[in-house]
């Protein structure tokens, strides 16, 4: 927490909410954002209808998760907890999978009217207007200026890791609701009355339904904000914040606690996979990250900055952390006369910078030895769940939104003609924006190959093998299944609870048969393409490549040779081979 979020008192600027005025600067703040929206994804939108935002990866897997959560709501057969469709015939629960619970029940309601890919798209859309709206009611309530609000606003729900996460994973894209638990929160503690209470355990719900990444995030906000106050007041024990963030936490667990009471019977069952290894030293924020223009940004096209973000540590969107050039700029040019104002938003942001660095300190992609605490927390059960600490990035644009704020507010205050206010506004305002400039340039087309309308005459019960069976091809296949709708060996999910039938296939084909045989798997489907496929995501350059696809294309050939030896080939086009196995 931050001084100045619990120093200031009523009458003062901060929180000055008027009806009208406020009602006016809303509904402006939520056009501009809205536009904005439109600009950053402007040309996706004219396929979103059957194309996902971002290119081929996790967002496959989410557009499954909806049809999933579609089903189970329509089905009283199906449970959304538990699926064989995927990693038949054992299949695998789902408490620690990635579900989004807010997008899922929203995609349930709206499916049915734009279909699920659009579905899908506008979910991840209006958490960028929502994002905008309650940043800009925080701010607004801190500083009590509206054009600082909505600049705010902006800095927090177009961040670049926001922008970042929107083409790859549904719920860390979902971070609307951050910055409403926050301010209520906030006046939870300053104020304490049952409105402001119920509102911060709702929003603290909210959170929690779009991410459980975000629910640990949040809770490590109360925790920070509980030491701040205590050092405040000098006193250890504090009865009325400690019923305060009882309430907004257990009011959450209760509710989801039939959810989490299964998440701990499989966390101690033994079952493999309740708490994924790794990510806690990789999926980190690298400390040039913070300064350096992501992999999104136009300026990734210079050569020297291109070559800053490789060297970083981790996946692209996971190293995403960008803080703006010129967010910087204005924060240490007025460092001087508002540290007084921002010192504890200050000390809240480095704790949540200390946080996204994981284990050890990365600086340009090399570990150092410096340890920091998620080196206790990743053994610490549920709380190693947050396995990529760079997310925790979210909370450090809120401090930071609130922190520019600030700092242009005041280096406003020193500009006594209008006419330089003005053109010093429009000049920074301009900047700032394309400092976060971003563009959704890639989409996914959703559908299933021709082949699979074969298989679907089939009225016989069975599932199918496909190849290969690599993770990303695995998430690809999931999103073939919202077409087609046959069981299928592979899969992909955050946590597996147990092994499955894809995980002791034989290499001998004989005995291979036999296995699928016996668990009526009728057909194999390859799609030799995805192979390399594979190659380039891994390889990333176009030369190692083709020099992967060359080496490997022998091979494929000399294994499909193999393959038609024991098992039929029924269809066959240029994306796709049928084998047919009994």
């Amino acid at each position: 927490m931050t001084m100045a979020l619990f120093r200031a008192k009523p009458g003062t600027v901060h929180g000055a909410f008027r009806g009208k005025e406020l009602e006016h600067d809303l509904t402006l703040a939520a056009f501009i954002y809205f536009v904005i929206t439109l600009v950053f994804f402007f040309s996706c939108l004219k396929t979103m209808k059957d194309h996902l935002f971002g290119p081929q990866w996790d967002n496959m897997a989410y557009l499954w998760n909806m049809w999933w959560a579609n089903l189970a709501a329509r089905s009283p057969d199906i449970k959304l907890s538990y699926t064989n469709h995927i990693f038949y015939p054992e299949g695998t629960y789902l408490y620690f999978h990635f579900f989004s619970f807010y997008n899922l029940a929203l995609s349930v309601l709206f499916s049915g009217v734009f279909g699920l890919t659009a579905t899908y798209n506008l979910l991840i859309l209006h958490s960028f207007v929502i994002a905008g709206i309650g940043a800009f009611l925080l701010v607004k309530y801190l500083t009590g200026d509206s054009y600082l609000a909505i600049l705010g606003g902006f800095i927090f729900a177009f961040n670049p890791a926001h922008c970042a996460h929107s083409m790859y994973h549904m719920n860390i894209a979902s971070i609307q609701f951050i910055p409403f638990f926050v301010l209520f929160y906030i006046k939870a503690i300053r104020f304490p009355c049952w409105k402001n209470l119920a509102l911060a355990s709702l929003f603290f719900l909210l959170v929690t339904l779009c991410s459980w990444t975000y629910f640990i995030f949040s809770f490590y906000f109360i925790i920070l904000s509980y030491i701040y106050l205590a050092v405040r007041r000098r006193k250890v024990i504090m009865a009325d914040v400690i019923i305060r963030a009882s309430v907004v936490v257990g009011a959450t667990l209760l509710i989801l606690s039939p959810w989490l009471w299964k998440m701990i019977l499989l966390k101690f069952s033994g079952s493999q996979g309740a708490v994924a290894p790794g990510g806690h030293n990789h999926s980190v924020a690298d400390v040039w990250s913070f300064i350096m223009p992501s992999l999104y940004h136009p300026l990734n096209r210079l050569g020297f900055i291109h070559k800053g973000n490789i060297l970083c540590t981790g996946s692209p969107w996971e190293k995403t952390v960008y803080l703006g050039f010129v967010n910087i700029l204005i924060v240490v040019y007025a460092f001087k006369k508002t540290v007084k104002h921002t010192a504890g938003y200050f000390m809240a942001m480095l704790a949540f910078i200390i946080l996204t660095m994981g284990t050890n300190m990365h600086f340009v992609g090399h570990i150092t030895p410096v340890v920091l605490p998620y080196t206790i927390i990743k053994h610490i059960p549920f709380l190693a769940n947050a396995r990529c600490p760079s997310r925790a990035v979210m909370y450090i644009y809120v401090f930071w939104a609130v922190i520019v704020a600030f700092s242009l507010g005041s280096i406003l205050k020193n500009m006594t003609s209008r006419a330089s206010r003005r053109t010093f506004l429009s000049i920074v305002t301009a900047l700032i924006f394309l400092d976060f400039m971003f563009f959704c340039g890639e989409t996914t087309k959703v559908y299933a190959p021709a082949c699979y309308d074969l298989l679907k005459k089939d009225k016989d019960r069975f599932a199918i093998l496909e190849l290969p069976t690599a993770y990303l091809p695995s998430e690809r296949y999931m999103m073939y299944q919202t077409k087609h709708g046959i069981p299928i060996l592979q899969g992909a999910v955050s946590r597996r609870s147990n092994s499955s039938l894809v995980d002791r296939l034989a290499p001998d084909l004989i005995k291979l048969k036999k296995q699928l045989i016996d668990n009526k798997v009728k057909y194999i489907v390859m799609h030799p393409e995805l192979i390399f496929m594979a190659d380039k995501a891994t390889f990333g350059g176009e030369e190692k490549f083709d020099t992967a696809y060359r080496k490997k294309y022998a091979a494929v050939r000399k294994f499909i040779q193999q393959l038609e030896k024991y098992f039929k080939i029924i269809y066959r086009d240029d994306e796709s081979l049928v084998f047919k196995v009994y």
